[in-house]
């Protein structure tokens, strides 16, 4: 899993705020690890130099293996909140979402044997 970082205005990324993101997504994502191929993480200070309330925002996409996508997103004053927000909306996302695929998975693997449905009128019948 490849995490690309992308920053939109006047951040300054500090030892601190990286070792933060790094945590948190590694937190939020490492049990889904096998069904991820990137994820990309943007900070962006809505407000720019003038600041004012839930002006940080961080917003996650999440690239899915072998295909779809995951996007979660929070905003707050403190940019350490707003990461910690959108990494856990981000996991609930992505477990929804592979819950999703695995019930559909299951569900074609259950209907594959049964005989068609043919329509004879308004009625419905199984023909065997």
């Amino acid at each position: 899993m490849t995490i690309s970082l992308g920053v939109k205005s006047s951040f300054q990324f500090s030892p601190a705020l990286t070792a933060h993101i790094e945590r948190r997504i590694h937190h939020a994502l490492h049990a889904h690890g096998a069904h991820i191929a990137s994820v990309a993480l943007r900070l962006s200070d809505v407000n720019g130099p003038r600041h004012g309330a839930n002006d940080k925002l961080t917003r996650i996409d999440i690239r899915l293996r072998p295909s779809g996508s995951v996007m979660a997103s929070a905003r707050s004053d403190d940019i350490y909140v707003s990461v910690t927000r959108a990494a856990t909306r981000a996991r609930a996302a992505l477990s929804k979402r592979i819950r999703q695929l695995k019930e559909r998975a299951r569900d074609s693997d259950r209907f594959a044997g049964q005989p068609d449905r043919q329509f004879d009128g308004a009625a419905v019948k199984i023909t065997e």
